[in-house]
């Protein structure tokens, strides 16, 4: 005999979310893609997910596609201005080595200066989990809470980067814009 099923809130809500799936479901069946979902790099990594990774200590085929090269060439075309065509760069340097704290600085770099601070703040913290030595991560974080009015969280980076280094000019000069609360 089969005991009647008693609803949970867990039920409801996943009836709720059935059609949706299977909707996605069809659409991925289809057509291999998505709408909806964007395409960019996984901001935030824990480290148990990479610390199985095997990465290559050097590079292996010669072409000269290592991290520090492709690195390289996205700090010059961010340089440059040519944010689209760094961020190919990046996302490279992160497939071949996902704890390369410098490739999260410069993505938070990129998108603080697009105008999205939400990106760039998870690459930042990104960057600084990997590299919690990493000043200018901590110095641009403080800037963007600055900026966003979180006087609570850039205060917070300010000490961090006066921590790292109390004689850096720019953690010094965050240090006092937060203390005399100016933008």
């Amino acid at each position: 005999m089969e005991r009647p099923k008693r609803l949970t809130r867990q039920t409801i809500r996943l009836d709720a979310w059935l059609p949706i799936y299977a909707k996605s479901q069809t659409e991925w069946q289809k057509s291999q893609t998505v709408n909806g979902v964007s395409p960019r790099m996984r901001d935030v990594l824990n480290r148990d997910d990479v610390a199985t990774l095997g990465r290559p200590a050097t590079d292996t085929n010669g072409a000269g596609s290592g991290t520090g090269d492709l690195l390289a060439k996205a700090r010059d075309l961010y340089q440059a201005g040519r944010d689209d065509e760094a961020l190919p760069e990046l996302h490279r340097v992160v497939m071949l080595e996902p704890t390369n704290a410098e490739a999260y600085l410069l993505s938070g770099r990129i998108n603080q200066r697009r105008g999205d601070q939400e990106a760039a703040i998870a690459a930042l913290k990104t960057a600084i989990f990997w590299d919690p030595k990493l000043i200018d991560a901590h110095i641009l974080l403080g800037r963007i809470f600055l900026e966003r009015g979180d006087r609570g969280e850039a205060t917070k980076y300010a000490t961090s980067a006066m921590t790292i280094d109390a004689n850096n000019q720019e953690a010094i000069a965050l240090q006092r814009q937060v203390t005399m609360g100016k933008n």
